[in-house]
């Protein structure tokens, strides 16, 4: 059976991430899994901004190195997805844009989700 992670609530700028600018915080955690020495930060985020804007905004953020993935959801909504893997340190960092357009060109319910894994060395 898998660990269970501690679980406790932090603030969104101990992620580990830049918080876009104007964005209300919904929630931000630590997950803690001691056996398999990983822990995850992460955010949800809130914003009335253009997803493109958000996008690009992170994407400068993380640097050339970051990977961008873009997908349609199958309940109709778009994410796109900027990650960068620090091998080094083992530390992934990762921004995903989630929203939904209930008219041509207006994009709604726009969500940032923030994640930092730390995946550690096995002991």
């Amino acid at each position: 059976m898998p660990e269970r992670p501690g679980i406790k609530d932090i603030e969104a700028e101990d992620v580990g991430l830049p918080i876009y600018p104007g964005t209300e915080t919904l929630y931000a955690r630590q997950y803690s899994w001691g056996k398999q020495n990983r822990v995850d930060r992460m955010a949800t985020l809130a914003s009335d901004d253009a997803p493109d804007k958000i996008i690009k905004w992170y994407r400068d953020k993380l640097g050339d190195e970051a990977q961008v993935e873009r997908r349609e959801l199958k309940s109709g909504g778009r994410r796109a997805r900027i990650s960068l893997f620090d091998p080094r340190t083992q530390i992934l960092k990762s921004v995903s844009v989630t929203w939904t357009a209930q008219e041509p060109g207006v994009a709604t319910n726009v969500r940032i989700g923030l994640t930092v894994r730390t995946l550690g060395k096995k002991p």
